[in-house]
């Protein structure tokens, strides 16, 4: 896999090559600002671009806005310190694959690159609760049903319908009265959801939900 990092910081930009390098993925180029970025692109091409939001001349929602608006094919990841739902919307909702952020982006960028690269979209923890939140939402119809979009991206409909209502504390008999289907098919979803939402155990499934229900009050 060729990626790219742009940051203007460029002991960042070094953490992820050191990082990187350990998973054996090729760091093709790296940019201190949007505009090298553009320019880099121009002549250069990689599987992926690790973004950052704030960065000068262009930053990172300009840069995903170029990509889109002449239909540059570019696979993109966008790393923020700042995690607020206006810029899932004008990144993740104009082009980019994924959005991590940066207090998780050590643990999540790997599995991050992987997924994208493989044609999925991806969001850290965070980014998820906060999608989550904006579901849940329901005096925001339109942030609740662009964050339903989004996350979307990651589970399918029935995915989504099925962890919404094991976030209102539905049991499975319940769950499975609501969207009339059986109980051993709902286990076969959540299983899946859990998998998508990179939650290996039962325990951090139940941690996961007690966030989400946390959430609702």
């Amino acid at each position: 896999m060729d990626v790219h990092i742009a940051d203007d910081s460029q002991i960042i930009i070094e953490g992820f090559k050191s990082l990187l390098l350990q998973y054996n993925i090729n760091i093709v180029g790296t940019s201190n600002n949007g505009l090298e970025v553009i320019e880099w692109l121009k002549n250069n091409t990689a599987d992926v671009v690790i973004l950052d939001i704030s960065m000068p001349l262009k930053n990172g929602i300009e840069v995903v806005e170029y990509l889109n608006e002449n239909k540059i094919d570019q696979k993109v990841i966008i790393v923020s310190g700042f995690l607020q739902f206006d810029f899932i919307r004008n990144t993740v909702g104009k082009g980019a694959q994924g959005f991590v952020s940066k207090q998780f982006a050590s643990l999540n960028i790997i599995d991050a690159l992987n997924v994208v690269y493989n044609g999925g979209t991806y969001f850290s923890i965070d980014v998820q609760e906060l999608l989550i939140k904006e579901c849940l939402n329901f005096d925001q119809n339109s942030n609740s049903e662009f964050a339903s979009y989004m996350l979307g991206k990651s589970l399918s409909k029935q995915e989504m319908n099925i962890l919404l209502l094991h976030a209102k504390n539905y049991n499975s008999s319940e769950i499975s009265e609501e969207l009339n289907i059986k109980k051993s098919t709902i286990r076969t979803y959540t299983a899946r959801i859990r998998d998508k939402l990179n939650l290996d155990s039962k325990i951090g499934w139940q941690q996961r939900l007690k966030q989400f229900k946390n959430l609702m009050i």
